[in-house]
């Protein structure tokens, strides 16, 4: 299957149907303002890895953390008419100009871009969110990932992570990738480039709840 995919999403490059996002519109990769078979083919080259100038801002339509086969499906189930996860328009906020979000709404930090403001940047781009109630203070009040790791070739796991954003209070879903790195701690391990340092949920550690030096983990 994913031979045949990589086949399509290889012609659809020779004949130059992606292009950079520009608008903020959930999905559309092209910029051109509606959810089209080509945005899909976008999302789909990101989710394979391939070049693709799809931003997780757009792109990551379901808001797990990572650009996937799914949010290429929801954004071609889109582009078809048909219902998907898409939201909308998304309102960009923060940065030097201060731009706030509507009434109800609350900026967040972009995921996975290479500004985080918990790494100590400064102005770093947001979007607005549905304000949210609180679902957590510390990673143990997030319910565990049920999905499995995959096994690396240096024998390591990289595993999907549930954690506590505090600019939120709210679970998320965040991504290791092979092979699966610690970072901070007493060391202060830095992570590969692209990759961001979360406090790894899964030891009984947290920075949170009085812990010091706390090891981390790598993930997109």
């Amino acid at each position: 299957m994913w031979g045949a995919l990589l086949s399509i999403l290889a012609l659809a490059s020779t004949f130059g149907l992606y292009e950079p996002a520009h608008a903020q519109v959930c999905g559309d990769a092209d910029g051109n303002g509606t959810l089209t078979v080509t945005d899909g083919i976008n999302v789909l080259r990101a989710a394979a890895d391939l070049p693709s100038r799809c931003s997780f801002l757009i792109c990551d339509v379901d808001g797990s953390g990572a650009i996937t086969v799914t949010d290429g499906v929801n954004v071609l189930r889109g582009a078809a008419g048909l219902p998907n996860v898409c939201q909308g328009t998304l309102q960009p906020c923060g940065r030097v100009a201060g731009i706030s979000c509507p009434t109800r709404q609350q900026c967040v930090d972009i995921p996975n871009d290479d500004c985080d403001p918990l790494r100590g940047d400064a102005d770093c781009p947001g979007q607005c969110e549905p304000t949210s109630p609180r679902q957590c203070t510390v990673n143990s009040e997030c319910p565990t990932v049920g999905a499995p790791c995959t096994l690396c070739a240096d024998s390591s796991g990289a595993c999907p992570i549930s954690w506590c954003d505090q600019a939120t209070g709210q679970c998320r879903v965040a991504f290791q990738r092979c092979p699966a790195r610690s970072c901070a701690g007493f060391a202060g391990l830095p992570c590969p480039e692209g990759q961001q340092c979360i406090d790894d949920p899964r030891d009984a550690c947290d920075p949170n709840a009085g812990g010091a030096d706390c090891p981390g983990v790598c993930v997109l």
